[in-house]
């Protein structure tokens, strides 16, 4: 949780310097023609581009940020496991909340669960096992992923991965 909560600083930073920069931006290029100074022109230029684009999308990101750690903190600290139940509770759509988890899962911010018809299911199985000097472990559910002829094949989600 303490990385995830670093990503989410840094991008509440990140949208609060982008949104300094658009009436930072529109002050330069006033300044920088009024003035004739160009170097500052420009960069009241670029700062206000940057204030006007940046700033929507970063808080928006923000935003999905922290609806996701309010699902990692259901899921670590409240012990919900329903989508439905996690969508109730931060009031978003299931399908909504099932992709954020998944993301959870696949980013390594949320480990120790599978994902199964809506509802996380503990894995108890994450040991990572070596198979000819490589560490074969499931990228979506962390269990030990089986070799076949062809392929690496999880023993609990199925996951393949060729070889």
């Amino acid at each position: 949780m303490k990385s995830y909560k670093k990503a989410i600083y840094l991008n509440l930073a990140l949208a609060i310097v982008l949104t300094i920069f658009l009436p930072a931006g529109i002050v330069g290029i006033i300044m920088g023609a009024t003035r004739g100074i160009t170097p500052l022109l420009v960069a009241g230029i670029v700062m206000t581009v940057l204030g006007f684009y940046g700033a929507p999308i970063s808080w928006i990101s923000y935003s999905d940020k922290k609806k996701s750690a309010q699902i990692l903190n259901l899921i670590q600290n409240e012990n919900v496991y329903s989508a439905d139940v996690l969508a109730e509770q931060i009031a978003c759509k299931r399908q909504e909340v099932i992709g954020k988890v998944n993301s959870l899962i696949s980013k390594s911010y949320l480990t120790g669960y599978l994902l199964k018809d809506g509802e996380l299911v503990a894995n108890n199985n994450q040991k990572r096992i070596s198979t000819k000097n490589k560490s074969l472990k499931c990228d979506f559910c962390g269990a030990r992923m089986k070799e076949t002829e062809d392929a690496y094949v999880c023993e609990y989600c199925g996951n393949k991965i060729k070889k």
